[in-house]
């Protein structure tokens, strides 16, 4: 109880930081949290998650992520919060693109098991993250969209830079994140 009354708390800390902005905007975001978050399900997570949680929210963001993603540790944390209604393509791609808002994924079409998609604009992507920051982002987004039931492959379509090329992905290019529970 105690775990839940300090989350509640921190989340109402976050939505209510926005100094000078109008008090209409901090009750959107309020509105917002709870569309997407399943109050329900709150509990003691890893501190990563919980970590991740708390920043998306401060920053405005609406948690919509099946996984919590550390790229340098090589692990991956269910995201708890999340509504079931809420876990589709779109919802992801939402996720991601609030996430980065220097990389716009577009989805194009599902064919079969595959999800086609494609960033018009890689240049942040593939010059300004550097190498290691690409990979990340592809880490937190195959994760993310394989695990939408039917989609075994994601191919990102965008021009080749420095840092990041095209390809098709898996969940097993991703195999050796280690779950957290």
């Amino acid at each position: 109880m105690r775990a839940f009354t300090l989350l509640i708390t921190l989340f109402f800390f976050a939505c209510n930081s926005h100094r000078g902005e109008p008090d209409s905007a901090n009750k959107a975001d309020t509105q917002n949290l709870a569309t997407v978050v399943d109050t329900q399900k709150i509990q003691l997570v890893d501190s990563t998650l919980k970590d991740q949680l708390l920043d998306t929210v401060k920053n405005g963001g609406t948690l919509l992520y099946i996984w919590a993603v550390d790229f340098d540790k090589k692990t991956k944390a269910k995201n708890p919060y999340l509504k079931n209604q809420y876990q589709h393509i779109d919802s992801i791609i939402k996720g991601l693109n609030e996430s980065n808002p220097g990389i716009k994924l577009e989805k194009l079409k599902i064919s079969s098991d595959t999800l086609y998609t494609e960033i018009n604009d890689s240049e942040y992507l593939g010059e300004q993250m550097g190498s290691s920051g690409a990979e990340a982002y592809f880490a937190e987004a195959i994760i993310n969209l394989t695990s939408i039931k039917g989609i075994k492959y994601v191919k990102i379509d965008f021009q080749a830079r420095s840092h990041a090329s095209p390809d098709v992905w898996s969940r097993d290019d991703f195999k050796d994140y280690k779950e957290l529970h």
